[in-house]
């Protein structure tokens, strides 16, 4: 049976003598004595035990739990409702109703990443009110971090091997390296394990013999131009513990219009189209760019070159005028004087 009593002024309920001596002995957090004395005479309100709940270290993939506390310092009762920022996170209870000087334990989970060396952290979103009312809720904020250490060191661990054209691709090379943490546990480069997954990379591990490995990346000289992306994963025999190591490369043509796409409309009361400035780029290994000239275009549109911005670019001016006579796109070649390389504008009727 339930049965209350008052103490200090404080409604005590009886089933919770024993939580309130735990609360003393063990040193659980609760309502204080200076959240006690500066109880609002007039409306709920709400403390949390604290803003940034430490849920510690663990292994990927682990569930870390911890609990936040929450206390009412007001004179009446409040509705509480609590949400997380992360599916990786549960909560629980996540709403219900705390009486004036009593709190309300929630037991907060995060899930931690598949791999080690990351770190979660979720936001947690306290509101309450008066019960029964339309007053506007109250909100309080509290952070639950939860981390996985690294098992041993990496350096760098994001590689962004730059730009390059077709003909560079084999210049497209970077190491990582990969030892034991200082103080931490003893390292064998023999018992790490490469993998990645894109045939636009080739992954080599070497032992230097100092205790350590490297990692060397490099790029396939059949990649085909655009963005490529990978993911190099480490992790050593009989372990958990997984490092993940981004990668990407830009494999770009060695001539190019910027923009490479011109959407284009025409004005409404005279038909024409407004000349567009744009650059064309090289990226190859002699930059040098001699005068810009149109090899292949449809009627209607003629290209003006304007002069070098520095050695790798230059300025053109495009004109379309009322001869055009495609539908909706259209290439455009272009090509400079002394080189080879061709490159290609798309125009968008509009």
């Amino acid at each position: 049976m339930r049965t209350s009593g008052r103490l200090n002024g404080f409604l005590i309920r009886r089933d919770l003598v024993v939580t309130v001596s735990l609360t003393i002995a063990l040193g659980i957090p609760s309502c204080s004595r200076s959240q006690q004395a500066s109880i609002s005479a007039v409306v709920p309100h709400l403390e949390l035990s604290t803003g940034r709940l430490d849920l510690g270290a663990g292994k990927p993939g682990e569930l870390l739990r911890g609990t936040l506390y929450l206390c009412n310092t007001g004179t009446v009762p409040l509705e509480f409702s609590i949400t997380h920022s992360c599916g990786c996170s549960e909560l629980d209870p996540k709403s219900g109703t705390i009486a004036p000087g009593e709190q309300q334990a929630i037991a907060v989970g995060v899930t931690l990443p598949s791999y080690a060396n990351s770190e979660r952290a979720v936001e947690l979103l306290t509101r309450w009110s008066e019960p029964g009312t339309t007053d506007a809720e109250s909100v309080a904020r509290c952070v639950a971090v939860a981390r996985c250490p690294a098992p041993f060191q990496v350096s760098p661990l994001f590689l962004n091997l730059g730009s390059f054209t077709p003909g560079e691709v084999g210049q497209a090379t970077a190491k990582v390296h990969v030892a034991a943490l200082n103080g931490g546990a003893a390292f064998s480069p023999e018992q790490l394990i490469v993998r990645h997954g894109s045939k636009a990379f080739h992954v080599e591990k070497t032992i230097p013999g100092d205790g350590s490995a490297f990692i060397t990346v490099s790029i396939t000289t059949d990649v085909a131009q655009g963005e490529h992306y990978d993911t190099i994963e480490l992790q050593l025999e009989d372990s958990d513990q997984l490092m993940k190591v981004p990668v990407n490369v830009q494999v770009v043509e060695p001539l190019s219009v910027v923009p490479s796409t011109v959407f284009l409309r025409a004005d409404g009361a005279t038909g024409e189209f407004r000349p567009v400035d744009l650059f064309v780029v090289s990226r190859g290994a002699d930059s040098q760019l001699g005068h810009v000239r149109v090899v292949d275009a449809p009627s209607g549109v003629r290209i003006e070159d304007l002069g070098s911005v520095g050695n790798a670019r230059r300025r053109v001016r495009l004109f379309i005028n009322q001869e055009a006579d495609w539908e909706q796109e259209a290439f455009v070649k272009v090509w400079s004087e002394g080189g080879t390389d061709l490159a290609t504008l798309k125009l968008v009727r509009l």
